[in-house]
């Protein structure tokens, strides 16, 4: 049992009175079953782990806040909360298959108590992630990893992704075929300087034909997962219309619809770009990928959804793929359904009235990828 001083205790109650100060993801989704056990806003279920920083460096020491949760009440009032097993599990992404458990180890306080209460009433306990888990920093190929609470051998609250530190894979040009040629700095392993760490989140699109929601995967290409968590959390992608529902083969049935730039000319993005990422996720139904130019490396805000594997199998490779539909099949296909003239650009463009993040659900309980409805069953 790790005792509190008056100082620390102090300490630990000012730094979680911060904490909900902030501003909480806001979500719709607190009313759904399957999104409501996992959703902070709406105070169901607090626990979970919260990293204190986003960025840690190499061999530092890395703390964060545990939450437990409130306590289990026994059956029997007047004996003490019932104790429970807790520990946190780590799941590697360049295993096969993908996240494969890795490692798991109890709680390790640093200095806080279980005693210690937040706003509702939650266990809180700090700990450095560092010294449960030294193996993260011997990896011979270091890869994005998810860290998540399980109490009692249930999954609780959002996992955390762990995103490695290093030179990155770049694409300063492409091949005939339009091919981007990847370059891989020879000292990449040496360069592992820290770690990014953020809770695990799905992106929420609001449109004026309907709400989608989409599981973005870091594990595919963690930088470009990163921009695009910062570009919905800063309020980039409000009144942003879907400027282009396009056939990349020549069909009248559309393979994409486009969005992410606010002037809806197919121009515009934020100011700024970032390179190219490597991503092996495909394109297909429903999976989400950055738009550029025909530098490999002029990504910006602009993105664009699959609607079948056909027409654009083609672009595996080409673009980042990063996101998948988990909800909202019947608004995609709304919106590809929208009249576009010749230019490809919906005449009377659905608008995206914003986005908002919400918190994934534990590892092991995400919801299935959104199924594409004119596929051909297996086997055909």
């Amino acid at each position: 049992m790790f005792v509190l001083t008056a100082l620390a205790v102090a300490a630990a109650t000012s730094c979680l009175a911060l904490a909900h100060a902030q501003p909480a993801d806001q979500s719709p989704l607190a009313s759904s079953p399957s999104f409501a056990p996992f959703d902070r806003a709406s105070g169901l279920d607090s626990a979970g782990i919260r990293p204190d920083m986003v960025y840690y460096g190499f061999r530092r020491s890395m703390p964060m806040t545990v939450d437990l949760g409130p306590p289990v009440a026994p059956a029997d009032t007047n004996s003490n909360a019932l104790p429970r097993r807790a520990e946190i599990v780590l799941y590697d992404s360049g295993s096969i298959p993908p996240f494969r458990e890795i490692a798991r180890a109890p709680l390790q306080p640093m200095w806080a108590d279980p005693a210690v209460r937040g706003h509702h009433g939650s266990e809180l306990i700090k700990i450095d992630f560092n010294e449960m888990f030294p193996a993260l920093w011997t990896a011979s190929d270091p890869a994005v990893m998810l860290a998540q609470l399980e109490i009692d051998g249930v999954g609780r609250g959002s996992p955390l992704v762990i995103q490695p530190l290093l030179a990155p894979i770049r694409a300063p040009r492409v091949d005939r075929g339009g091919m981007p040629i990847f370059v891989e700095p020879d000292n990449r392993r040496r360069t592992f300087s820290g770690v990014r760490v953020w809770t695990a989140k799905h992106a929420v699109m609001d449109t004026t034909l309907g709400t989608m929601v989409f599981a973005l995967h870091p594990e595919h290409a963690p930088n470009t997962v990163w921009h695009f968590i910062s570009l919905i959390r800063d309020g980039f992608y409000t009144d942003i219309p879907v400027h282009r529902v396009a056939s990349l083969m020549g069909r009248a049935e559309p393979d994409i619809v486009q969005a992410g730039d606010p002037l809806g000319s197919g121009l515009g993005g934020p100011g700024y770009t970032i390179d190219l990422e490597p991503s092996k996720l495909p394109h297909e139904f429903g999976v989400m990928s950055l738009a550029r130019a025909a530098d490999p490396n002029s990504n910006g805000s602009q993105f664009f959804v699959c609607l079948n594997r056909e027409g654009t199998r083609s672009l595996d490779g080409k673009y980042t793929s990063f996101g998948r539909l988990i909800r909202g099949e019947d608004v995609l296909l709304a919106i590809a359904k929208s009249p576009v003239g010749a230019d490809e650009r919906p005449l009377s463009p659905p608008i995206i009235r914003r986005m908002w993040l919400a918190d994934a659900p534990p590892r092991g309980s995400e919801p299935p990828p959104a199924k594409d409805p004119f596929a051909p069953a297996p086997g055909r």
